[in-house]
């Protein structure tokens, strides 16, 4: 599992996709820039705003969100 100091684990990568566990702590940002490869994220627990491209909502536990190569994505709470 990732730790503080290592927070993501890939265990798929792809030349179109990448996948991987990623831990963000409560009032965490998101701090990655635009990948080359799509992304899918699953929300594991908790609760936060999630801007990808233009368009702003609301993730908790079992939310997927999927992130085209290239967006931009930002972690609000």
């Amino acid at each position: 599992m990732p730790t503080q100091k290592n927070f993501y684990l890939e265990f798929l990568k792809v030349p179109d996709l990448s996948m991987g566990v990623y831990i963000l702590p409560a009032g965490g940002i998101d701090p990655q820039s635009p990948h080359t490869e799509d992304e899918v994220y699953y929300i594991v627990s908790g609760k936060a705003q999630i801007q990808v491209a233009d368009e702003n909502r609301a993730v908790q536990s079992g939310s997927i969100v999927y992130v085209a190569r290239t967006w931009n994505i930002v972690s609000t709470r």
